[in-house]
């Protein structure tokens, strides 16, 4: 039958007292959308990681490594919000993004 696995909280709390960083609370977010979501080329908040729970239907990752940054033409914010590129990667515009054909 179906299982449910579960992962044990491992984030530092308040005062744990070990040295070791707290968690911000802050970074933590979910999105939901309707079928047909898109999400633009991005990279997280301070660069990290999620963790993905994909509940029904599928999802498609187009994936590009750090070097290609600029020729992607991310958007020059600070690194706290991520960063974002108006850059669609399944309908290119070369005109308006020519950096993105050097994109690996």
């Amino acid at each position: 039958g179906d299982r449910l696995y579960c992962v044990r909280d491992a984030v530092p709390k308040s005062g744990a007292g070990d040295g070791a960083r707290v968690f911000d609370a802050a970074l933590t977010k979910i999105f939901m959308g309707p079928a047909g979501t898109v999400s633009r080329l991005h990279h997280d908040t301070y660069a990290t990681h999620v963790w993905l729970s994909q509940i029904r239907g599928r999802k498609q990752f187009i994936c590009y490594p750090p070097e290609d940054t600029e020729n992607l033409h991310s958007l020059p914010v600070d690194e706290v919000d991520g960063r974002t590129s108006l850059f669609d990667p399944e309908h290119p515009d070369f005109g308006r993004f020519p950096n993105a054909r050097k994109a690996q």
